[in-house]
């Protein structure tokens, strides 16, 4: 009687310990399935004064290059995709197209340095280079974010929480574009490539 009452006991505080870890697990991957959605909302807060900005290089620039009317239409198209875009990935491929549609204007621009030098561009150069920086800070976060969450999530116990809990991998990084793909100068211009 005293051995089925030692084992009894054992199975209990095995139960108790598991559902213990288990809770435990549980809220660490809420945790860190909440902080990826914060940190989301920083790259889409920079994603959005970038874009409030892109007027502006339209305004500066468009009456001076009006061979270039489709890259500004790019530029507007782009900014309105990243408007209504209904998904993450969505608002990465609009932030994407944006980014070509400036490379195109910067290449022009690299041609015409008259233009570079008015201070209307010069104004919104550089709110595009700030705003860009803080897209990009708040991209690596993002990333960092993204890849704990599935690391801790594939690692015992998470990994047995997760199936039962019903956590799934997170995989809308939002990679770093090749700086070979962006001209030099450009406020998207970045020094290496890392991948998350």
């Amino acid at each position: 009687m005293k051995a089925v009452t030692t084992i009894a006991v054992a199975i209990i505080l095995a139960l108790v310990l598991g559902a213990v870890v288990f809770a435990g697990e549980k809220d660490r991957l809420k945790t860190e399935h909440a902080a990826i959605a914060t940190e989301w909302e920083h790259v889409e807060s920079g994603l959005r004064k970038r874009a409030n900005i892109l007027p502006a290089l339209s305004d500066a620039l468009s009456t001076a290059m009006p061979d270039q009317a489709p890259v500004f239409g790019e530029l507007a198209n782009a900014r309105a995709a990243l408007d209504t875009a209904p998904s993450t990935l969505d608002k990465i491929d609009a932030h994407n197209r944006i980014n070509a549609a400036i490379g195109k204007i910067l290449v022009v621009l690299e041609t015409r340095p008259e233009l570079k030098s008015g201070d209307a561009y010069r104004k919104v150069q550089l709110s595009l280079e700030s705003s860009e920086n803080e897209v990009l800070r708040a991209r690596s976060r993002y990333n960092a974010a993204i890849k704990k969450y599935n690391t801790d999530l594939a690692l015992f116990p998470a990994n047995l929480v997760s199936q039962v809990a019903g956590f799934e991998r997170e995989d809308a990084y939002f990679l770093t574009e090749p700086a070979r793909t962006t001209p030099a100068g450009s406020p998207n211009r970045i020094a290496s490539n890392p991948k998350p």
